[in-house]
Parts: C-alpha cells; structure tokens; sequence
C-alpha cells in the first residue's frame, strides 16, 4: 500500500468508542464488497463498554462463505473494545455468569467467525496467542470447540486492515482530527450540509442531461446513470451553474436510500476534495496512488477545472476500470475528453427548493418563502443566502425582488453601501487574485471601481465570502454563484463608463484580467451595455474584429465572446471567411468557428448567412475519419429534421440543398447531395449534446410537432430527391440509399408511403434498389410490430424484392451482410449458406442467358460487390461450356478500366473455382494462362487460391511471385481459410522465403502468413511441426523485423505466435539462443518496445528454458542492464483465468541464483518480484537476501532497481512495493544492514515525497484559478 495510506497504532488508538465500532463495521463492509458479497448483510450499534456486552458489528450474509482476511466466513460478530483487553477479560466477555452468549453460539452452524478487536490493545505475537487460546478455551467449554473462527485483534492488525482499503484510511484520518490535507471520506460535501442523513429532496422537474442527450431526466434517472458509469469505472463530469447542487446530487449517489436499477456507490469507497480546499497530495497524485493500488474506489474532484480533469483522465487511464472519477465544475466546456461521460445539471425544481430551505430555515414564512424562491430561480447557493438574510418572520414576503437581491450585502444599520459597490467591483471580472495587494494588482484595480482603499476592498471580500458569496481556488477569488454575479456585473455596467471599463479591463489590462473581463461579459447577452462592448470588439476597425490575426490568447476570447452579440460575431466570422485568411487559423480553430456559426444558426433571420460561413469554412475543417472527406458536421447537422439546433423551417433549408443540387461546381453538387440525405434521415441523427452558447439556453432547434408537420419535412425534400434518384451515378446512388431507410420513419403515414412505392419500380431497374430490401426486412425482424403495420411493411418488402434474374444478380452481389436481407430469424438459421446457394443457383441461370452475362460482367466485377458474386461465379462456370470466351471477355472488361485497383476478383475466382469442379485439367490451363497474363496476372493470387492447393499450386505461386505481377500485398490471403494445409512445410517455407526477399513489405506479408500457419499446426503430423518450428526459428533470427512504429494491426501478436511455437518444439537451448539473441537486439534498437502492447517475446523462451536464457540474459555486459531487467520483469504468462503474472517462477529463480550467487545475485535483484505473496509465505526477495553473500549490496541493489523508472505512473508503485519488502527482510537487529536498511526505506519515502510533491506542484498550478 501506498505511504500515504499508512496507518500507524497510535492513530488507531486515538478512536473514540463509536469511531472505533463504525470503523470495523466498515471494514466489514468494504471486505465483503471486495469478495463480490453484499455489504448490506454488516450492521453494528451499541456501546462495546456497555455491562450487557451486545453485538457491535455483526455481519449475517447468507449463505456463508469463505473470505480472505480477518473476516475468514461471511457470517460473524466482532466486538469491537476501546481499551486494553489481557486474557482475563475474554471469558467474562464471551460467557457472563458463565453461560455463552446464544448470538456467539448460532454461528456455530454456519461455522462463523467471532472476532474480538481492540483499538488500545496491540500485544506482541506471545500474547495474541494466550487471547486467542482464552477465546478457544471459552467455546470449548461449552460444546463449540472447532465449530466457530476465533481471533482476536490488536491495533496493528486493526491499522493493517485499515491499510488495505484506501478510501477507509482517509476517512480514518479524518475521523481523528488529523486529515491527508484537503481530503475527506464519504460525508456532507455538499454547501450547507452537516449531517450524512439528510435527506436528498428529488427535483420534480427533469434537470439532468446526460451526454449528448437533448431532453433532461429526472434526478432518480440521472443518479442512476451516473452510478452505472462509476460503477464500470468510467471517467464522469458533472457541469452545471454555481449552487444549482451538483455536490449534493453527488453525495446522493452513495446513498441507497436513493432506489435505482444501479445500486448505491459504496460509501466505504469514496475520497473526496475540493480544489479550493488545496488538497495535499494534489488530485493528480491521488489519482496515480489510486491507480496503483488497484483497490476500487471513487474519486470525487469538486471545482475541478477543464485542465485539471483532462489531466486527472490521462492519469486515470483508459484501463483503470477499478477505479472511478467523477469531477464536479460549474464551467460548462465542450471540450471533454473522449472518454469522459459529461452530465449537465439544472437548477432546483420550486417545490424541492421549498422542502430544502423550511428544512434548513424552519422560522421563514409560506410568502418568505415563496418570495426567496421565485428570486433565486431554481439556485440553492443563492436561496440559502437569501433566506440567510431574514430576521424575522414575515420580513421577506413583502420585499420586491430587487430589494431582496440587495439584503445580500447589506451592511450595518446606517452603515453605507462599500459592501455592495465591492462587490460589483469584483464581478466585473470573472475571477481575481484575492491574496496581492500590491501597486498594480488586480485587488488594487478593482478597489477604484468601488472608490474604497485596496485594504478595504479585501475586508469587504472577506465579508462577502462569509456570507457565502465567494469561493477561493487557491490565491484566486471568484463571486458566485453566477445568479449574484452576473447581476452584479450587469448593474456594474450600467452605472460605470464603458470606455474608462474597456481601457482598464481590457486595452490597458493583463491578458489575464483582460480575457477574466471578456470571460464575464459572456454570461452577459442579456445586458445593452454588454452588448455594446463586444459589438465594438468585434467591429471590423476592433479589437477582436479581424479573426485571422488575432493572437492564440485573444480567439479564446473571441470564443467566449461570441454569444453576446450575435450579428457582431456572425459578421466577424463573415469578414473572415471572405477575405481568404483562412490558412491563417488551424483546423482546430476553424472548426471551433464553424461550431460558433452552428450555434448563430439557431435564429433563422441567421441561418441563411450562416449556411454560407460553413460552406466557406468547410475546406479547412478537419478531415472526418469515417468519410475521408473534410468536415460538414456542423453544416449537416443543420439540416436533419431531428436535433438540427436551428429554427429554421423545411422550405428555408430546402432552398439551399436546391441551390447547391443546381450548381455547376460538382463540389457544391456533392456537397448538396450530402445535405439532401442529411433532411432525409429518418433515425441516427447526429448528436451535438448541448444545445448551450455561451450563457444562452437553446433547445434541439425545430421539430415536426405532429404527423402534418413530419409529413411536411419530408415532402419539401422527396421533391428535390426523387429526380436524383433515378440517376446512374454516384449521387443518385447515395439518395437511393438514402430513401432506402426512410421506410421505418414513413410507415405510420400513407401518403409518405406513396412516394416510396411509386418511385420503386425506376429504382429498382437502376440497381435493384437493395436498401429499401434490408429496410424492409430488418424493420418486419421486431418482435412487437401492431398487425397494421406489420401488413404495410409486407406489402413494401413485396414490392421492393427482386423479381427478374437480373434484379435478383444486381441485389445478391449487392448484399454485405445476407442476414440483414433474411426474411425470417428462426426459419432461416444458417442464412450465409442458403444466400451463397441461391446465388450459384442464379449463376446457373445466367449462364444460360449470354446477352444479360455480358450486360452484367461490368458490375459483376465492380470493386463494391460482395461475396456472393463468387458464388454467382461458381454458378456461371457450372453451366458454361466455353470457358476461353468468357475469360477473354472478362480481360476485355477488366482493360476498358483505367485503374485495376477499382475491380474486385471475387466472381472471377468464383468461375475458375466452377471450372475447377467440373473439369480440373480446364481450370489447370486456365492457371497457367492466367500466371504471366499482365491483366489476370493481378489476381493471379485470388484465382489459385479459388481451386486447392497441390505441389502445382504452390509451385505457380512461387513463379508468380518471381514474376511480380500480383500484387505483394495479395499474398496475405495465403494464410486465410487455411489455404497452405494441402501442401508440404518445405513447399510453405519456399514461398515464405520468397516473400522475404522482397523487402519490408514482404517480410509483413510472410509473417502474417505464418502466423496464420502457425495458429493451424496442430492439424498437422508430429515431424512436419517439428520441421515448421525449426523454419520459425531459423526464419525469425534471420530477417529484418519491422520497426515497432511499422508494426501493422495485430504484427506484434503473430511474431510472438511464431517465437512461440518454434520455442515450443525445441529440444534445448541451443535450438533457440539465435532467436533470443535477435530479441534481444530487437530490444536494445527499439525504445518503444512494451510486451503489453508490443509483442510479448521474451515469455516462451523464458517458459521453456528459463535457467539457460536466464544465464545468457545475466552475461549480456554490452547491453544495458536496465534493458535486460526490464524485458524479464515485463514478459507474461496468462494465469488459469487469463490475467496476466510474470513469467518468472520463485523457485526457479531462487536455485538458480543458489548455483553461483557471487555472479548472478546482482542479476536476481534486479528481476525478482518486489510484491509480497498474497498467500502470506516468505517473498521471493526475502529468500535471496537469505543467499546473498553482500547483503549491504542486496539492499543497495533494491532501493536502486525501485528508484528507476520511466514516470511517476511506473515508478510510485515500485517504491512502494520496495518499502513494504525492505521493511520485511530478515535484517538482523543492530547489525549494520539494519541500518542500511532503513536508510534505504527513508530514501524510498524521500523520493515518493519528491513525486507527490512534483504531481501537486503541476496539479496545484493548474487548480489554482476559475478560468
């Protein structure tokens, strides 16, 4: 465990009564959660010095089982003694006036555990044992000997108990009066919270938006989600306005109260901080601790910034699934990670507000009440501080909202208004350094505004953070919540000059005070005067008003700035994008634009213009991953009838796609076809999340309100789309496709049926029209279709099935997935053998039709058809008598085609596999031809490998490979399908050889061919696998391995295959010392090698001869002895549930070092494991430094090894594995390794310090501020 978490026996000691009972009881709990048991079964209460000596923790899971630990059963009691407990005590204890006690005496069935714990007692090992046998003699007494767990525990064994259970030794520090700074255990969190009890008051109104989600859920629902995610280990944010309780919907998911389809969190498992609390280790720290414990827990991070949880999420770690993190902020960004889970919470509904405020102001009126609320809209920060204000009953009531809003600062009777005008003053920026106080700081600007002295406007901020209205992060200050500030702001705006403002705030400021300035007016679009100084900015003679010149610092103002003023800002960006600056921003830059424009097109007076910003912008977006093609995210997402983010209505929209449809520019064509599918979606529509811009709360934009509206929507886009549909090339295609999926969204309406089913017949003679098949059939596969439907759907799915030969050819080699086209699930069991069936049947009629086979011979070989055009294939050469002919037309079509690239050979392969059926000699010739044709020569690979393999075969191959036609890379499909088992291992490694040899790619495509040989050996005879081991062998020790950063998908994993199965069938060591040695040397010349996810090459040879490999490894004196060290303690082995261990065994490493330790002791240090053995025997290191014939050297050697690594992430837990080892060793007393020893500890400690201390000096960096 790590330092920070070390519990020592004074701390224990220090427990009162009830801390003490609470503590072992969660203990219990947290044991039996980490058994996979529930925790609920564990109840305590009680005073343990009570005379009658009831149960304090008694634990009742049925039925029983064995655990680990103190605990042994899951059925128990633990009486828990604050005070010194000596043998003498046991038996009075257990068995008052003699007769045991029944609850001790019913675990005696379930063969439980009783338990006596003593949080004063910590007796050496002598005196355990006479408790223990006292407790024994006490059952044995009374019938019960051997039936019930006995043990008794004293401090120590309490604190390391505690030890293991990180989140239980914070709240232990904690409960004690002496906390990890800044760090607490599950309790009130939350701002006005004192009792862990109190009850959570449920929002009646949906508040909660989860990730991309445009309509809010109930607070049950968001807990709920929130709990799967931590549950699963996930990443969460939490964002939402200052005081709308995001804290207090946090501690409600520990509390399982709170009924949900997840269950609650496990208090036991929670850590909490506030960044403004300045925590000590920083969260970054705690996190990396965390990760290395592998203990599960849930972090809570509250105020934590954009920055710090970024960073927080890259400590983490993507595989960390123990661990849970959830961080609480009030800045809502759109920048979160991807693998983060971000929830946005809204205020308070008014009537839990009202149950909140009576519960915490009993005194306050029905009208006091009322009046606070209605002021504070739906924010508890700012009710409770209202409500703070009341003196008396009744006095709220009849105050208007202005005057209640100015009760917040008011000063003493007849005092002035220097509260009030402090905090204007500190509002007009978002945050301020609240500690400097020197000539020119920010304390001292701000005091002018409010016409006090510097020292005063610090008094005054005291006072207001009294009353609840500020918040520290460090040196920083910021007044919230942003109800009060951005009021105050307004107001401060209103009263003060806009040029005097815009001079000290922003001209003349520090860039910070100058972006704080502009990060406040963002919140303000509300306010005329705020308005009025960003359209100045954004003016084309402003500051901000020229976008493609503008420093880093001042665009991220210009972000924050834009949803002041809208026109301003759309026009800036208009400016922009016409003056050909757009090589002036990067990508990430020029799509932040095109999401502010996105968001601009909200109000459809904008849309049109903004339509053109994007369609200018796209050029310079980023390229989509999926597409290939530059981004039109933001513009598509305009024009989807579902979560558009615009107002804007169908003919609006339509215009442009028809604009666009309409152009001579074959872009602008392109780009309006992909809009046009875009409007015609009927599911699937692209998810922005929130809908937020800057501090303006936007819905999903229009939507069909009712069957009229959605017929509306798609009848403004069917008629731009139904002449493009009948078009034979790329855009007709995709809007075929599109209109295709709209069956599912039109069903329910006749009229849009029509349109569909009389445009079926024209596309289906295009190209048989298969989408609307696959619609049609995945749609009618729903289990709770109504009979109406399920009858309309039928009828569609009749109309759209192909009918003739030729429309069933075009859709059975159109078909990717043949399940997605069968009729019915259960029925059609096997549907990819009746599909390949049904198409060498349609193969059989084509053939028999020689005028259509022509016509189709063009489609039948288009690089897009699927796998059925094989089978097709198949069926032609079946019934085809002149093979010469149909392959001469075949090379006919393929030479009218510009790039051969753009073909597929699958119904080419499927004729010679046909020809090959019918008459072998035929497709022999045909091979032959084929071997040296300079146009089927380019398949040569695929049409030999449509036939079986024999000596010929693989002799043709090698030919082919000889005479470079084909194409390297289609030499992989050599090792798919098994397609090498017919011929000999000799003829296998010939090719191999021969693909070697030329160059790079060929060594890739040789090992991936391998591997796949490999992966099939056992199919083959004894001597022929003894045979391809030794070519592995051979082979592998002898090629150029591809660099790691050359590594294709899955090339690491089948070198490792190959190393493998050639160590496997070796006799000794000799057979493989060539292959370590190219391991090695792989090694030594690649810095990115990781066995995790780079290969895991070291462990086979290590398993099979792990003494000799070991004392080769050891001689290496001209490779690093880090390097060797490293790849030994980094080889795996999967154990028997498939978790990776280290391949390296204690015994075996013990004797050997045993046979020469002089030489090979410094060796073992540096490759033994550092971890204790979880089943209590003596560690593997203790055993070596039992054989070490320099013991000083032994503690050196370790305390060096634990203090080499490459991070904090690698390095904190060897240093912390290093201590609890050196503090285990077998060091005799007073001797001089003893004190070596703890010199050796304390530099351990020193350098996780150093760590700690360097975590939190970055952390503490980035946390320390607002913005």
């Amino acid at each position: 465990m790590h330092p920070i978490f070390h519990i020592t026996v004074d701390q224990i000691r220090r427990l009162n009564d009830g801390q003490a009972r609470e503590l072992i009881a969660r203990l219990s709990r947290a044991h039996l959660q980490r058994a996979g048991l529930d925790s609920s079964s564990v109840q305590w209460g009680g005073d343990q010095r009570a005379a009658d000596g009831g149960i304090d923790v008694l634990i009742e899971h049925s039925p029983a089982v064995d655990m680990d630990g103190p605990l042994r059963r899951s059925a128990g009691i633990i009486q828990v003694k604050a005070e010194t407990f000596g043998p003498a005590k046991i038996g009075p204890e257990m068995a008052p006036k003699g007769v045991l006690r029944p609850t001790i005496a019913a675990l005696a069935p379930q063969r439980g555990t009783y338990l006596i714990a003593s949080t004063r007692d910590d007796p050496a090992a002598p005196g355990k044992r006479k408790r223990v046998a006292a407790m024994e003699q006490v059952l044995s007494d009374h019938g019960f000997a051997g039936q019930i767990h006995v043990d008794f525990l004293g401090a120590r064994e309490v604190a390391d108990w505690v030890e293991q259970f990180p989140p239980l030794a914070i709240w232990l520090r904690q409960a004690i009066g002496d906390p990890l700074v800044g760090w607490k255990g599950y309790g009130p969190w939350a701002y006005h919270e004192d009792d862990v009890q109190a009850a959570f008051v449920l929002s009646d109104t949906p508040r909660v938006f989860a990730p991309g989600a445009t309509e809010a859920m109930t607070d049950v629902q968001g807990i709920d989600a929130i709990r799967a995610d931590l549950h699963a280990g996930r990443s969460v944010r939490l964002v939402g306005l200052s005081g709308v309780g995001k804290t207090r919907l946090a501690q409600a998911l520990f509390d399982p109260r709170i009924e949900t389809n997840t269950p609650a969190l496990s208090p036991e498992r929670a850590i909490y901080t506030d960044i403004s609390d300045r925590p000590d280790p920083s969260p970054e720290a705690m996190t990396e601790i965390l990760r290395s414990t592998h203990e599960p827990a849930v972090l809570i991070v509250d105020n934590c910034g954009q920055e710090t949880h970024s960073a927080l999420v890259a400590k983490k770690g993507r595989n960390a699934n123990t661990l849970g993190l959830l961080t609480i902020e009030y800045d809502i960004r759109d920048d979160i990670p991807d693998d983060t889970r971000c929830y946005r919470l809204e205020g308070s509904s008014d009537e839990a507000l009202w149950s909140v405020l009576h519960s915490h102001y009993p005194n306050l009126s029905g009208p006091d009440l009322t009046t606070v609320i209605a002021a504070s809209q739906g924010n508890a920060r700012l009710s409770f501080a209202l409500a703070s204000t009341s003196q008396q009953t009744g006095d709220l009531a009849s105050l208007r909202s202005d005057d209640l809003f100015r009760r917040l600062f008011e000063q003493k009777r007849g005092a002035g208004d220097e509260l009030l005008r402090c905090a204007k003053a500190a509002s007009l920026i978002y945050s301020f350094n609240g500690e400097d106080l020197s000539a020119g700081s920010e304390m001292t600007l701000l005091s002018t505004f409010a016409r006090v002295s510097a020292a005063d406007f610090l008094a005054y901020m005291v006072e207001i953070r009294r009353r609840g209205l500020l918040q520290e992060r460090g040196k920083m200050r910021a007044l919230l919540p942003h109800a009060v500030s951005n009021r105050l702001a307004a107001e401060a705006l209103e009263e003060l000059s806009a040029e005097d403002l815009q001079e000290r705030l922003f001209r003349s400021a520090p860039a910070r005070v100058r972006a704080s300035f502009a990060n406040r007016l963002s919140y303000l679009h509300s306010s005329p005067d705020a308005r009025a100084i960003v359209a100045k900015w954004l003016a084309p003679t402003g500051d901000l008003g020229n976008i493609g010149t503008l420093s880093h610092q001042d665009f991220q103002i210009f972000q924050r700035a834009a949803g002041v003023d809208l026109a301003a800002t759309l026009a800036a960006i208009e400016r922009f994008s016409e003056r050909s600056h757009l090589g002036l921003r990067n990508e990430y830059e020029i799509d932040k634009l095109a999401q502010i424009t996105h968001s601009i097109a909200y109000e459809a007076p904008y849309f049109d213009r903004c339509v053109e910003v994007l369609l200018k912008l796209a050029p310079m977006q980023p390229v989509n991953r999926n597409s290939g093609k530059r981004g039109l995210e933001h513009l598509k997402a305009l024009f989807q009838a579902y979560g558009s983010g615009t107002l804007a209505l169908a003919p609006q929209r339509a215009a442009h796609v028809s604009r666009l449809l309409a152009s001579r520019d074959p872009s602008e064509r392109e780009i309006g076809t992909t809009l046009l599918v875009e409007a015609l979606k009927v599911r699937n529509f692209r998810n922005h999340g929130s809908f937020q811009f800057g501090a303006r709360t936007r819905t999903q934009g229009w939507r069909p309100r009712d069957a009229a509206e959605h017929r509306g929507w798609f009848e403004e886009f069917l008629v731009l789309a139904e002449p493009l549909a009948i078009q034979d090339d790329e855009a007709g295609r995709a809007i075929r496709t599109a209109l295709g999926g709209t069956m599912p969204g039109f069903i329910r309406d006749p009229l849009l049926m029509r349109h569909l089913e009389q445009l079926a017949p024209r596309l289906l003679k295009i190209d048989g029209w298969l989408a609307s098949l696959k619609t049609a059939r995945l749609f009618l596969k729903q289990k709770d279709l109504d009979v109406q439907l399920r009858d309309r759907a039928r009828e569609f799915e009749q109309l759209v099935s192909p009918k003739g030969l030729r429309d069933q050819v075009l859709a059975a080699i159109a078909m990717r997935d043949p399940f997605d086209y069968a009729k019915d699930v259960e029925e059609d069991a096997d549907p990819y053998q009746r599909a390949a069936k049904q198409a060498e049947a349609l193969g059989h009629q084509l053939a028999a039709e020689p005028t259509l086979l022509q016509e189709l011979l063009p489609r039948l070989i288009h690089g897009d058809v699927y796998i059925q055009a094989l089978s097709i294939g198949r069926g032609v050469a079946s019934a085809t008598a002149d093979a010469q002919t149909l392959v001469a037309q075949v090379r006919s079509q393929m030479l009218s085609v510009s790039d051969l690239r753009s073909l597929s050979p699958a119904f080419v392969s499927g004729l010679f596999s046909g020809w090959n059926d019918r008459d072998p000699a035929l497709a022999t010739l045909l091979l032959d031809e084929s071997l040296n044709d300079p146009v089927l020569g380019t398949w040569f690979t695929y049409l030999q490998l449509s036939v079986p393999l024999d000596a010929h075969g693989a002799a043709r191959i090698l030919t082919s490979i000889e005479v470079g036609l084909a194409p390297i890379a289609s030499y992989t499909s050599l090792g798919h399908g098994g397609a090498l088992k017919p011929i000999s291992i000799a003829d296998v490694t010939r090719i191999l050889n021969a693909l070697a040899r030329l160059g790079p790619e060929g060594v890739h495509v040789a090992i991936d061919v391998l591997s796949m040989v490999v992966f099939s050996a056992n199919e083959r005879e004894a001597s022929e696998q003894a045979e391809l081991a030794e070519f592995c062998r051979n082979f592998m020790a002898r090629i150029d391995w591809p660099a790691i950063g050359d590594l294709e998908d899955g090339q690491d994993h089948e070198i490792s295959q190959i190393i493998a199965f050639g160590t496997k069938h070796s006799q000794d060591f000799e057979d493989v010392r060539p292959l370590l040695q190219r391991v090695v040397s792989y090694r030594e010349d690649s810095s990115q090698y990781v066995p995790e996810n780079k290969g895991n090459y070291l462990s086979p040879i290590l398993r099979r001869h792990p003494q000799q490999a070991l004392g080769y490894l050891s001689e290496q004196s001209t490779v690093d002895l880090h390097l060797i060290s490293d790849m030994v303690l980094k080889a795996w082995v999967s154990d028997e549930v498939g978790q990776p261990r280290p391949v390296m065994e204690a015994d075996m490493l013990v004797d050997w070092c045993a046979e020469k330790p002089h030489e090979r002791m410094a060796f073992c240090v540096q490759i033994c494991p550092l971890d204790e053995p979880a089943d209590g025997t003596i560690s593997t290191a203790a055993r070596l430094y039992s054989l070490a014939p320099n013991k000083p050297a032994f503690i050196e050697g370790i305390e060096e090894r634990c203090m080499h690594g490459d991070s904090s992430q690698e390095e904190i837990p060897n240093l912390t594995a290093g201590i609890r080892l050196l503090e285990r060793l077998p060091v005799p007393g007073d001797s001089p390794e003893e004190a070596l020893n703890k010199q050796a500890i304390e530099g351990l400690r020193k350098r996780i310090d150093w760590w700690n201390k360097m975590l939190g000096h970055t952390g503490r960096e980035r946390d320390e501020g607002f913005e």
